[in-house]
């Protein structure tokens, strides 16, 4: 989404922003959020974002798989490399 904005392609950003919206964030919440979104980063390129702060919970390691292929199945990791 930054890549296409930085371009000057606005409705491009505004396209991408959409589908996370409409399609990546329902699952990622169902599978706790933004526990989801830092293991997803950890997978995908091995960026580490640490632990949830308070309240917040560990991602569930044995809902990986499920994950992946949900994401898979809305194409997520081909969006994603994309930018």
């Amino acid at each position: 989404m930054r890549a296409l904005y930085d371009a000057g392609d606005g409705p491009g950003a505004i396209a991408e922003q959409n589908w996370k919206l409409t399609s990546a964030e329902g699952i990622f919440s169902a599978y706790g959020g933004t526990a989801a979104k830092r293991r997803t980063y950890l997978k995908s390129c091995g960026v580490d974002l640490g632990p949830p702060r308070a309240p917040g919970f560990g991602f569930d390691e044995a809902k990986w798989d499920a994950l992946d292929a949900e994401l898979d199945a809305i194409g997520f990791w081909d969006q994603a490399s994309l930018h």
